[in-house]
């Protein structure tokens, strides 16, 4: 069987769609990746760039996909996109087994956006919800990323598939000859952030940070929209905190070699609370512990009692230099066996190797 992933939204290089579901996925079948959206890096072997088109190019390959692969019925096709759901029920029909990836809840996204009017976003609610009651039963099955997204697609399908963002083992490990041994910290912290930037992943925690004395950060991510970044912009001590935008993981590991820890600012949303083991992986694979602003229970993460400082013990920014300095040092002490625990625990191999078998 051949595993295809087929994306109109995400690049080729998105960690999801390239560095698991296609390459990490490649250790259990052959397996391929077709993008619209260019990748910021060069494209590797096994993939497929279809360029950057218009949203009705875009889902006019919905009627095109089914004719544009061959032997059908010796793939795989996970779709990744909403808007693909047309040409997921079109080339079902056709003899392939075919699955939806989804990542975010799109329900909740679309509640969000409050620049669209009340009964606007309702209606795209109802529209939405009656075009997957009636599609998404008839395709093999949905691929969620977290067990509230599972939940909530529950009603769609009787078979759902939790893969989770957790990383590959090889990729955890591989990167274990280059972590960087630290020294404790005397008079100036470094931290890190590394992810996507927007409102409600604690922007304004790290405009806070920048007017810390003896703190910086170095902040390696994109934006999430235009308003996020001319908020950041505008607002962050530049002197304290560097914007790198987005860097591949050779870039990471020579930006994030000389920080003390990465910065994890979440709202309390359960999806967001779900994708801390997938946050804290971002830093421990470096060998630096992550400092968040959620309360977790660490009976629910195996082994991270000694990478994580949690933030919330702190109820305000005031002498945070002198908290985090005794919580990092603490942690250094101790780092090295909780990390391995934590990344035999949480990894992609053992949740796709269980979906390979239920299918």
């Amino acid at each position: 069987m051949i595993l295809t992933n087929i994306s109109t939204v995400h690049h080729l290089k998105d960690p999801r769609i390239n560095t698991l579901m296609t390459k990490a996925a490649s250790k259990f079948l052959e397996s391929e990746v077709y993008a619209f959206i260019k990748s910021p890096s060069s494209i590797e072997r096994h993939e497929r760039n279809l360029g950057n088109y218009s949203l009705l190019r875009r889902l006019a390959w919905n009627i095109y996909f089914p004719f544009f692969l061959k032997d059908l019925k010796k793939r795989i096709i996970v779709f990744h996109d909403p808007e693909l759901i047309f040409s997921a029920f079109l080339i079902k029909l056709f003899g392939a087994k075919v699955f939806f990836d989804i990542h975010e809840d799109i329900f909740m996204d679309i509640r969000q956006k409050n620049w669209i009017p009340y009964l606007i976003r309702h209606l795209t609610i109802f529209i939405v919800t009656f075009v997957f009651k009636l599609i998404l039963p008839k395709i093999d099955g949905l691929i969620c990323a977290t067990p509230t997204i599972l939940k909530r697609y529950s009603k769609f399908h009787n078979k759902c598939f939790l893969i989770r963002n957790f990383p590959s083992i090889s990729e955890s490990f591989i990167s274990k000859s280059r972590v960087y041994k630290k020294n404790e910290i005397t008079d100036q912290i470094n931290l890190c952030y590394v992810g996507s930037l927007a409102e409600n992943r604690g922007l304004k925690d790290l405009i806070s940070l920048s007017n810390i004395e003896n703190i910086s950060v170095k902040v390696l991510g994109s934006f999430s929209s235009l308003n996020a970044k001319s908020f950041f912009m505008s607002s962050v001590n530049s002197k304290k905190i560097k914007y790198y935008g987005y860097v591949n993981n050779d870039e990471v590991y020579e930006i994030i070699k000389s920080c003390h820890a990465g910065i994890i600012f979440l709202d309390d949303i359960d999806n967001f609370r779900e994708s801390i083991p997938t946050k804290i992986f971002d830093y421990t694979r470096w060998g630096i512990p992550s400092i968040i602003n959620l309360k977790t229970k660490a009976s629910n993460l195996t082994g991270i009692e000694n990478i994580l400082i949690h933030l919330e013990k702190k109820q305000s920014f005031d002498d945070l230099f002198d908290y985090l300095k005794l919580e990092i040092n603490d942690k250094y002490q101790k780092f090295e066996g909780s990390r391995s625990t934590f990344l035999k625990t949480y990894n992609f191999e053992s949740d796709f190797r269980l979906f390979l078998s239920l299918i």
